[in-house]
């Protein structure tokens, strides 16, 4: 009777065993499914960590355009004035060059009064 009671419960425990075995492989199954979840999601966070960083790389570059901004007006402002200048110089050259122009022009009507004279 202690024979079969010890059998018995040699066989519970063997079941138990068994049941624990299987947990413990089922256990170790979710484990690396948990971990390769895990890796993806790094892998996915260090691509936006990436992404974030040129982001920011962008900005700045922006930023440091944005500052030149106003520099570069300012030389814009500096070179139409200059252009101003050009064209009003050029105005008073061609009106010289008229003048000169007609004054050559009057110059053999002038030789021929000399000449009647």
């Amino acid at each position: 009777n202690t024979l079969e009671k010890t059998n018995k419960n040699l066989m519970v425990n063997m079941n138990k065993f068994l049941k624990l075995q299987k947990t413990m492989a089922n256990l170790e199954e979710e484990k690396e499914k948990f971990d390769q979840v895990l890796a993806d999601k790094d892998q996915k966070l260090a691509k936006k960590e990436r992404e974030c960083m040129n982001a920011v790389e962008k900005i700045s570059s922006l930023n440091k355009a944005n500052a030149a901004i106003p520099m570069m007006e300012k030389i814009q402002k500096e070179l139409m004035k200059k252009l101003d200048e050009l064209i009003e110089e050029h105005s008073k050259d061609a009106e010289t060059i008229n003048d000169l122009q007609m004054q050559n022009d009057t110059i053999p009507g002038l030789c021929k009064d000399l000449e009647n004279v």
